[in-house]
């Protein structure tokens, strides 16, 4: 079996918030805090969480649980231009996710934030569903200057 730590050990070795982000979006629940102890040590700082539910309450809800997380762990300061910078990364990566939705579709999210100097990046990784027959995977980044 090949050896992808040399691969990996590239692909991180110039990281940036977005890619960090996208990474711990999709990553599964039992490897999320492997990465984000990579991540911190690496100088980000970096949260997850989740939200769910339908269209036209998940903007809302990717907010309030995003900036929750982002104050609690300290990735988020509370002032405006850190919450200025996430909220709008925030509606730049639900633009990415809901664009083409039926407006009847329910979200299942998962939300990663991190920063790094002074950008932000919020990414969206999850499944959309009209119907619990038709589930797609969505997927949504927002980056933004602090």
């Amino acid at each position: 079996m090949r050896d992808y730590s040399v691969v990996w050990e590239k692909y991180l070795e110039n990281l940036k918030p977005g890619k960090a982000a996208v990474l711990l979006a999709m990553s599964p629940r039992e490897q999320e805090g492997e990465l984000l102890d990579m991540f911190t040590q690496m100088g980000f700082k970096c949260g997850v969480t989740e939200a769910g539910g339908m269209r036209h309450e998940i903007e809302k809800k990717v907010n309030n649980a995003l900036l929750g997380m982002g104050f609690n762990l300290n990735v988020l300061r509370r002032d405006s231009s850190d919450v200025h910078a996430a909220v709008h990364a925030a509606i730049e990566a639900c633009n990415g996710l809901l664009l083409h939705s039926p407006m009847v579709s329910s979200y299942s999210l998962k939300i990663a934030l991190v920063r790094k100097d002074k950008w932000l990046a919020v990414a969206l990784y999850g499944y959309s569903a009209a119907h619990n027959l038709t589930n797609h995977e969505r997927i949504g980044l927002g980056i933004m200057h602090v």
